[in-house]
């Protein structure tokens, strides 16, 4: 493994390359809504590259900062939930749905990273806490605070959660996975 990838840096690269590997079977499917997917997780590579070419270098500004998560995180997620949304048959409209319900999630996901960063111990996160303080990087947490990081997690929470109620189907599994993934403590 490269030691410069992280966590993050490996699962968008297997996914990407899972994407080419198994994608041309679905996309006959649904050929726009497939290359939806496959461009998604492009994108999430694009934004973990934009995120690691940043650290350490002035200039960070919370608008960047949001192209990153989004691109990052958010498109990530985004990839993996309309590719199960597209093999399960959801209509174009439900894709949207999901399309938003995802993009809320990756960046309630990455709000929570930071805030864990700052108030876990190492017990319980299973890595060094601190670790974007020590590195100056530049968070969520560092912009907004502690407490409104964690007042938007909810509120994107939420919205997420009521997005994925408003479908016709419902799936408990992954509303539950949702509330994990965002509230999660590791």
């Amino acid at each position: 493994m490269n030691p410069t990838l992280n966590n993050g840096d490996t699962v968008a690269i297997s996914s990407l390359k899972r994407s080419f590997d198994y994608g041309d079977i679905v996309i006959v499917a649904q050929p726009n809504a497939m290359h939806k997917t496959l461009i998604k997780r492009v994108i999430a590579v694009g934004g973990q590259t934009v995120d690691v070419e940043s650290e350490g270098k002035p200039g960070m500004t919370k608008e960047k900062l949001d192209f990153i998560y989004r691109l990052k995180t958010s498109a990530l997620i985004e990839g993996a939930m309309l590719t199960g949304a597209v093999l399960a048959g959801a209509t174009q409209g439900e894709q949207k749905i999901i399309e938003q319900t995802a993009g809320e999630v990756g960046l309630a996901f990455q709000i929570q990273d930071d805030i864990l960063d700052v108030t876990s111990t190492m017990e319980v996160l299973g890595k060094p806490i601190g670790s974007d303080e020590k590195n100056h990087k530049i968070t969520y947490v560092t912009y907004e605070g502690i407490e409104k990081a964690k007042a938007d997690v909810a509120s994107l929470s939420e919205q997420a959660i009521a997005r994925m109620d408003s479908l016709v189907v419902k799936n408990e599994y992954l509303t539950e996975l949702l509330r994990y993934l965002i509230l999660r403590e590791k």
